[in-house]
């Protein structure tokens, strides 16, 4: 009998969180986008910070702040090559959970992504754009 109740308790728990789950995989792109916008700043260690994520168009812009050292650097960081791109995906892994979802949504929805890269103490930006073809595992 005690399992019985136990059993019931655990149910009772489970079903709100089988309803949070179900609503948020219900959630279109746009909707998702602008949650995750106000999730940020995202950090990932000291010097790497998720910004903003928002949309223009088709394509949904991503705002990064990065160290300040790679500032001088951002010219060869952001050359249009398949190297760069492939350098890029890799880096943006360290965000985890958070961006291997945001990935995985935006390859299915077929969507762009501008990268905006914003020095650390630093005006200047600069940018790259990463197709969903970017992000499939060759």
């Amino acid at each position: 009998m005690k399992k019985l109740g136990l059993l019931l308790i655990v149910l009772a728990l489970s079903i709100p969180l089988c309803g949070y789950a179900q609503e948020v995989e219900d959630e279109d792109f746009e909707t998702y986008v602008a949650r995750l916008n106000a999730e940020c700043p995202i950090q990932s260690g000291e010097h790497w910070t998720l910004l903003s994520f928002a949309e223009a168009g088709d394509i949904v812009v991503v705002e990064l702040q990065i160290p300040a050292s790679l500032g001088p650097f951002m010219s060869v960081l952001t050359d249009n090559t398949d190297n760069v791109r492939r350098l890029w995906v890799r880096e943006m892994e360290v965000f985890g959970e958070i961006w291997e979802d945001f990935v995985a949504r935006l390859v299915k929805e077929d969507r762009p992504m501008r990268l905006s890269f914003k020095p650390k103490g630093s005006d200047t930006s600069a940018r790259i754009l990463l197709k969903p073809s970017d992000f499939k595992k060759k």
